[in-house]
């Protein structure tokens, strides 16, 4: 993963290839934590390798917001396709769109009442 994360820094920003090469390094760390027999890319499945990392990722204290952890699939989903498209063997369906958490879903924030007073005094 990291020759694919080098070929990722010729097109694009200092900050997107940190963020590449920290989730891909988690999820090797991961890896290699829980399933130190897995040594190839042949050897990814989807259970237990990926659904495992995504476990942790949820179980993390304190816990990510959805949108951390679509970020985290996102990416890793980029780094895998590419490595794939690369002659390496990874199966295709190791990140699905069922995956991804739901959007977390904020309610407008109130107007400051201080606003709203000053806007009623200006317009009566």
């Amino acid at each position: 993963m990291e020759a694919q994360v080098q070929r990722l820094a010729t097109t694009s920003r200092p900050r997107t290839v940190k963020e590449y090469r920290y989730y891909a390094r988690g999820f090797l760390t991961y890896l290699h934590a829980n399933f130190p027999h897995v040594h190839k890319a042949s050897q990814l499945r989807r259970d237990p390798h990926r659904l495992g990392w995504f476990r942790s990722r949820c179980e993390q204290r304190p816990p990510l917001r959805n949108a951390s952890r679509e970020k985290h699939l996102t990416l890793l989903r980029r780094l895998l396709r590419d490595v794939r498209d690369n002659g390496y063997p990874i199966p295709s369906d190791l990140i699905r769109r069922e995956d991804y958490p739901v959007r977390d879903h904020y309610p407008p924030r109130p107007l400051p009442l201080k606003r709203i007073c000053a806007s009623n005094i200006s317009s009566g």
